[in-house]
This record gives structure tokens, C-alpha cells and sequence, in this order.
């Protein structure tokens, strides 16, 4: 089996990403509402009990459109988080010669093209309904609001590192490990 070439990755790790993002979003959209109403740190506690429960209360509340709230921003965040997070690693690992040193590159490029539709996203998430995507998106562009163009850049840094840590813990080891599994598939 032949490699894939960049543009190849790219567009196949984004069509993997967007598609998770699509299947997973109402999970997500209810768990920033779950956040949202929390108010002491025994209400944010994990238990699928009250995530259950409230996914219904939540749904009857805002229909089932509400649970795709943020879905189009959520999308454009995969296909370009995604994209490079996954499809840029092996270019950045080879072009710096160290998989782990490719890996952190590949997680904070990745977040500086994704961090504004994350930023998008959260928003559109914690208010269903009450706003469309260009609408608020119009709305944070424009000049004369306090943030501005600074709000996509709301947590960049704290994003960079997670991304940039989580693809290298995670792409390294999987790297590892497949080379011995691929030998192991091929003895015969």
C-alpha cells in the first residue's frame, strides 16, 4: 500500500474528524450545557445517571435542532483542527527529524487554524437557538464590540499546549507500536 501524499492526509483526516465531530456533537452540546449548570463542584461531578436525565429535560426544552447547536462551526473546527493535527504529524515529524518535536508542531499549528471555530463552537453550544452561526459570527467581527477579533484567540495558549501534548503522547507511542504489529501481521 502505497503513502499517502499531503494533500491526500489532509483531506482524509479531515473527512475522519468531521465525520466523528457530526456522530459525537449532541454529546458534547450537552455536556456544555451539564457544565454550564453546574454550581459547586459535587453538580459537575461525572455520572452518566444525570447525564442521561438531563440530555431528555434538555432535548424536551430546545428540540432536537438544539442538540446540533454549533454543528456547522463544530465541523469547520474538525476539518481544520483535524486536518492538520492528523494529516500534517508524519510531513512535521519528517521536516524536523524527531517524531515528538513533529508531533507538538503539528498540535499547535493545528490550533492556530482551529481555535477560532472552537471558540465559535463553545459559544453557538452554550446558547442553542439563540443565535445562527453567521450571525454570531458577524456579530464577533464586529469593530466596535468589546473583544472584537481577540475572541478567537480566547484560550489559545492553554489550547496550543493541550493539542500540542495530547498529539505527541498520543501519535508517538501509536507510531511505535505499529511498526512491531505490521511485522507480526507479516510472518507467516
Amino acid at each position: 500500500m502505497s503513502k499517502l501524499t499531503i494533500s491526500e492526509n489532509l483531506i482524509a483526516s479531515g473527512i475522519a474528524v468531521v465525520g466523528a465531530t457530526v456522530v459525537t456533537h449532541p454529546i458534547d452540546v450537552v455536556k456544555v450545557q451539564l457544565q454550564l449548570s453546574a454550581k459547586d463542584a459535587q453538580a459537575d461531578s461525572f455520572s452518566i445517571r444525570r447525564f442521561v436525565s438531563f440530555w431528555g429535560k434538555f432535548q424536551s426544552r430546545v428540540g432536537l435542532p438544539g442538540l446540533f447547536s454549533g454543528v456547522r462551526a463544530a465541523g469547520l473546527r474538525a476539518a481544520t483542527y483535524g486536518s492538520v493535527r492528523i494529516g500534517l504529524c508524519e510531513p512535521l515529524q519528517q521536516a524536523a527529524g524527531n517524531k515528538t518535536q513533529g508531533a507538538l508542531a503539528a498540535g499547535v499549528l493545528a490550533t492556530v487554524v482551529g481555535n477560532p471555530f472552537e471558540v465559535l463552537k463553545v459559544r453557538l453550544q452554550a446558547r442553542p437557538g439563540a443565535v445562527g452561526e453567521l450571525q454570531l459570527l458577524r456579530s464577533m467581527l464586529q469593530e466596535d464590540l468589546v473583544e472584537g477579533i481577540a475572541a478567537f484567540g480566547r484560550g489559545f495558549g492553554w489550547a496550543a499546549a493541550r493539542s500540542a501534548l495530547l498529539t505527541a503522547s498520543q501519535v508517538v507511542p501509536y507510531e511505535a507500536r505499529q511498526q512491531p504489529c505490521h511485522q507480526l501481521a507479516h510472518v507467516k
